[in-house]
């Protein structure tokens, strides 16, 4: 299991509210770690995850195509820097799971 944490929050760990058809119940969808990856080629991150998680990064503000948006980026306990988001696209390849979204993320010039 590789833990991936942006801005001090393990991926892994966020939990999405869902609507529970039973009354008074509280039901969460969180993703674990083995469904999460990232590849980093050079100064460039390639991150993948569930579609709906990466909408609830998006939600929570963890994730942000702004251009001045830093995100400070772990892996397996290892700190590879501050990065910042390029663009969200969804797989080239077709899955017949849930669809996975792929989001690149690049190092500041400095």
């Amino acid at each position: 299991m590789t833990e991936i944490v942006i801005n001090g929050t393990p991926l892994h760990r966020v939990q999405m509210l869902l609507e529970s058809e039973v009354a008074g119940s509280v039901v969460h969808l969180s993703y674990p770690s083995e469904r999460l990856r990232v590849a980093q080629d050079g100064d460039e991150l390639e991150l993948m995850v569930p579609a709906f998680l990466a909408l609830e990064l998006y939600r929570l503000g963890l994730l942000s195509e702004e251009e001045n948006a830093a995100h400070e980026i772990a892996v397996g306990g290892k700190n590879l820097g501050t990065f910042y988001f390029g663009k969200l696209t969804y797989p080239r390849v077709r899955i017949p799971t849930i669809p996975t979204t792929h989001s690149k993320a690049k190092r500041p010039v400095a």
